[in-house]
């Protein structure tokens, strides 16, 4: 009961029996298509990639309340996953193109998924220049540092009850911010050529 007085004092806002997530709005422009019927590994990854973005440039803008502290493991799972996801979809290509019948990792180590993955894009880029994919290199092993994967940014102790995260460093909100939309031009460059790579594929199969 005085629960319920304070809230009404406060003005909070307070569920009510009906509420749910599966309504539509008048606007369709305001709903989201669960069962989005368009490229998965696309859609999955570029939610993950803009959600980290629009939530780094609104901390570093000052748009939201709040310490840059609470924000950071919510950015940096976001870009995390956004770059386990687009790996992942490079590494199905690459199985395909060679022919690997090994299994796509399920695991979220980012390190070891880029260097499966950077083969793969070092192949479609020789006699070209290197130093894009060193720069993405050294933001994955800035992640690593961290932790190798997601986990940490979720979840601030594992089952066992210690810290997952235990180097203490500083991210610049604002860097970061600028920093996401130049790892998806890379990823986005890559992603392209990737495509080709299926157009061909897929054509080659159709003439046998």
């Amino acid at each position: 009961m005085t629960a319920k007085i304070k809230m009404k004092k406060l003005k909070m806002p307070w569920p009510e029996i009906g509420d749910g997530i599966f309504t539509k709005h008048p606007n369709r422009k305001m709903d989201a298509q669960i069962t989005f019927a368009f490229d998965r590994d696309y859609i999955y990854a570029k939610g993950y990639m803009d959600a980290s973005e629009i939530l780094a440039k609104a901390v570093a803008r000052k748009k939201i309340l709040g310490y840059p502290d609470q924000f950071v493991y919510p950015i940096l799972f976001l870009f995390h996953h956004h770059l386990e996801l687009r790996l992942k979809h490079i590494i199905r290509i690459y199985y395909e193109y060679e022919s690997i019948q090994d299994a796509i990792p399920a695991h979220h180590d980012i390190v070891q998924l880029w260097n499966i993955g950077k083969k793969f894009i070092l192949d479609l880029n020789k006699g070209h220049d290197r130093t894009p994919v060193i720069a993405v290199e050294g933001v994955i092993k800035d992640l690593e540092t961290l932790n190798k994967s997601s986990e940490g940014y979720r979840y601030a102790f594992n089952k066992k009850g210690a810290r997952i995260i235990l180097v203490d460093k500083t991210v610049n909100i604002q860097h970061l911010s600028k920093l996401i939309p130049k790892i998806n031009s890379f990823f986005d460059a890559v992603c392209m050529q990737i495509d080709h790579v299926k157009e061909y594929m897929d054509y080659s199969r159709d003439q046998y």
